[in-house]
């Protein structure tokens, strides 16, 4: 987000956490996405072949890439202010990672913008879908993991942190495709069931 937000914590940096600092799923957990063997060293080595199940799976979730124009809200704990602003999305690394960034501005009279670059790929071993996402100015991370359902259309992710009293709270992220020119995505603070119980981000993308 941006340099007020490293003053005031848990104001804007996360809406996503209406709760206080603890309720978001846009920071505060570290991830590594790229988990696993480090590849060789040396100019004699060569890129590690992507696997035919990870570019497949990317192929499922393409309609993900593009410019998008994009109009959405964001919780705050003083309640939900506007945010509007670019994506991009693009393929990574021989299509092994969906590339995205957003750069909204936050109508709220105080922030400036809410910035994030992310990363998505598909973890072959654990059958799901793996995120990473950084805060460009503050540089707070989180990561997610999630399915896409059986239409190929709602691409279903979960986050988890730890609360300051120790327990774990949930996020639950979904994007969806409406049609070939619009996509959703929309953040819900969950439960101890697992049911939504606070929209805490969200924006409604148009291709441009």
């Amino acid at each position: 987000m941006m340099n007020w937000m490293m003053v005031c914590g848990a104001c804007l940096i996360l809406g996503w956490f209406a709760d206080g600092a603890a309720d978001s799923q846009r920071m505060n957990i570290s991830a590594d996405l790229a988990s696993g063997p480090a590849p060789a060293s040396g100019p004699a080595s060569s890129p590690v072949p992507v696997e035919p199940e990870v570019l497949q799976a990317m192929k499922q979730i393409d309609w993900l890439r593009g410019e998008w124009s994009g109009k959405g809200m964001l919780g705050t704990p003083s309640g939900e202010v506007t945010q509007n602003g670019p994506w991009k999305v693009e393929t990574a690394n021989d299509g092994r990672f969906l590339r995205l960034e957003f750069d909204a501005v936050v109508d709220d009279g105080k922030a400036p913008s809410n910035r994030f670059v992310g990363y998505f790929t598909f973890d072959a071993e654990k059958k799901h879908y793996r995120t990473v996402w950084l805060n460009v100015d503050n540089l707070f991370q989180f990561n997610e993991t999630g399915t896409l359902d059986a239409t190929g259309k709602v691409l279903t992710l979960i986050s988890e942190h730890k609360r300051p009293d120790g327990t774990i709270g949930k996020v639950r992220s979904v994007f969806t495709k409406v049609d070939d020119s619009h996509v959703t995505c929309e953040d819900h603070r969950l439960d101890e069931k697992g049911e939504a119980v606070k929209k805490t981000f969200g924006f409604a993308l148009t291709r441009k």
